[in-house]
């Protein structure tokens, strides 16, 4: 289905279910089987992507082939129990002057916010909460996306 509308599907945390589905891609949490693991289970040619939290688990995931990096929490989120304090935007900044790849910000992310995060330097906004507890959630990311795509 994701194909068939252009867009890319990455399935969390499991690069066997991943693989056995076609997946366009895994991603992997720091505590998810090793980046070379993914690799094999993957292949070359499919996307393997890292949660990272601090410039040690970036250039640890940049030097392990990450082709991607989340990068967060940037806001405080209520999305996640147990979730980490907020890194705010100065780690994504951060992180987009060490590295060229691209990069998902994650975390308390709102469309209020979408566009600062962008402007520091990510390629990609993750959201979670903003959209489960919006009243339309398909207005909210058409809206998101125009606003996105026209900056």
């Amino acid at each position: 289905m994701t194909r068939a509308i252009g867009a890319l599907l990455i399935v969390n945390d499991r690069p066997d279910v991943a693989a056995a589905i076609e997946a366009d891609g895994v991603h992997l949490g720091q505590d998810d089987v090793p980046i070379s693991v993914a690799r094999a289970i993957m292949g070359p040619e499919r996307w393997v992507g890292v949660s990272t939290h601090d410039l040690d688990e970036v250039a640890g995931a940049v030097d392990a082939g990450a082709d991607y990096l989340g990068v967060g929490p940037i806001f405080e989120t209520s999305s996640k129990v147990g979730a980490l304090p907020a890194r705010g935007l100065a780690l994504l900044e951060a992180v987009r002057r060490t590295t060229d790849r691209p990069l998902v910000a994650i975390g308390g992310i709102t469309p209020e916010t979408a566009m600062l995060v962008r402007a520091a330097g990510a390629d990609a906004v993750a959201m979670i909460g903003s959209l489960t507890r919006a009243t339309d959630p398909r207005a909210t990311v058409r809206s998101l996306v125009s606003r996105l795509a026209a900056a």
